[in-house]
């Protein structure tokens, strides 16, 4: 029997990477919800009672970036957890004054076991930033 381990909205502006990412949270037993960009992922916040964790590209294309969705999203869902990810190197994550918001960082591209592990990281709240 597959139990729920919660509600992850998944945003990210690549239809195949967001595509593949929701089938392996779905397949890890979470309830996911996906938006392409930031004002889909922020309408969704509002309309949705808990949303325990935002796993969101870092860098998107177009108004609001990964820091910027966590930041209005936390004021939305104050317990909101943020697990980034992204295709950028660390050192391009660190550039973007993510590795200073004590975020976890998913490297792209990754295995369901990798972003099982970062997903429960990231939900634990116990980890900051690691190089990965």
């Amino acid at each position: 029997m597959e139990k729920e381990n919660g509600n992850i909205l998944v945003v990210e502006d690549d239809p195949d990477v967001r595509k593949l990412t929701v089938s392996l949270l779905g397949k890890l037993g979470y309830h996911v919800k996906e938006a392409r960009d930031g004002a889909e992922a922020l309408a969704i916040l509002k309309q949705t009672d808990t949303i325990d964790l935002l796993l969101t590209d870092a860098i998107l294309p177009g108004g609001k970036n990964g820091p910027d969705i966590a930041k209005e999203g936390k004021e939305i869902q104050p317990d909101l957890k943020v697990l980034y990810m992204s295709g950028y190197t660390e050192e391009a994550f660190a550039n973007h004054n993510l590795a200073s918001q004590k975020s976890i960082l998913l490297q792209k591209p990754f295995h369901k076991a990798e972003l099982a592990e970062k997903v429960q990281m990231a939900l634990s709240g116990k980890v900051a930033h690691q190089n990965v």
